[in-house]
């Protein structure tokens, strides 16, 4: 067995474990020097940067639009329903959710089973009520969590786009306290785009930006920094071929993209961003 092999195998069988080179290298009974260099040689990574990617890819395959911290939430979240549950109880006080007027509500229509467009005021009505009650419970409104509350810790649960989620959990220290979970019944599906305006002034230019962005490689390289499907032609299998982490939070199963229902500006938007504004109040925010 070579020592690349015999690390591997060790670095397996201890994953769950706190690793280091040095610990490692006494394991297989070599210098940190001599394993550091052996293993670099024949995986072409480091030690550590090959037990980082080990222990992302075992979380990922865990990962079920809610990040929660699986070593202070130990049952499953399953749905909207248990994720508003968990905000009451052992993650209250600890519980981020998104700063958006629609994305706020659309929690309550969600779980509920009603159209998150709806424009009926006895609905607009209950999805206020349920948000002044829950309002106590939450402690942040941030839409980019992934910037430093996972990453940090520094809440328990929290609503998040999938993207913004899988960078906080590729940047946090220890990635196997969060799992992800979509968001159901429903969900929302929304998409960006590259448009260039009518007369605008030098589209050559414009055109030729897109192309940049739209070539594989650059493609690419969109897609693992902001962590969403770039509708770039192969990009999934190019992504999995790459080896990206997390790929489950970027790319969605035609079962999981039938849950997701478009969001339509209508003129209720008001009325919802008045709820918006009634809930951060309750909250103190």
């Amino acid at each position: 067995m070579s020592l690349a092999t015999r690390a591997g195998w060790t670095i397996e069988r201890n994953l769950n474990q706190p690793l280091s080179l040095d610990w490692l290298a006494e394991a297989c009974g070599v210098s940190r020097f001599h394993l550091a260099h052996a293993f670099g040689d024949a995986t072409g990574r480091s030690v550590m940067r090959y037990v980082r990617s080990r222990r992302l890819s075992e979380a990922a395959k865990r990962l079920a639009k809610a990040p929660c911290d699986v070593t202070l939430i130990d049952r499953e979240l399953k749905d909207w329903n248990d994720f508003i549950d968990a905000a009451k109880n052992e993650a209250s006080g600890k519980t981020s959710l998104l700063d958006d007027p629609s994305e706020l509500t659309g929690l309550y229509f969600w779980a509920n089973g009603i159209p998150w467009t709806t424009t009926d005021p006895d609905d607009l009505a209950a999805a206020e009520a349920f948000l002044v009650d829950l309002a106590p419970h939450i402690s942040a409104f941030d839409s980019y969590p992934g910037g430093s509350a996972i990453p940090q810790a520094t809440q328990m649960l929290m609503q998040a786009y999938n993207g913004d989620a899988r960078l906080g959990i590729l940047e946090s220290p220890d990635p196997e306290r969060w799992k992800f979970v979509l968001g159901s019944p429903a969900t929302e599906l929304w998409m960006d785009n590259w448009a260039i305006a009518a007369g605008a002034p030098n589209p050559e230019a414009a055109h030729a930006f897109i192309d940049y962005v739209l070539a594989p490689e650059n493609a690419l390289a969109e897609l693992d920094y902001i962590g969403y499907d770039t509708g770039a032609k192969d990009i999934q299998q190019v992504a999995a071929d790459a080896g990206l982490p997390m790929l489950d939070l970027v790319f969605f199963t035609p079962e999981q993209l039938a849950t997701m229902e478009e969001g339509e500006l209508t003129e209720a938007q008001e009325r919802v961003v008045q709820i918006w504004n009634a809930t951060k109040a309750a909250a103190g925010a």
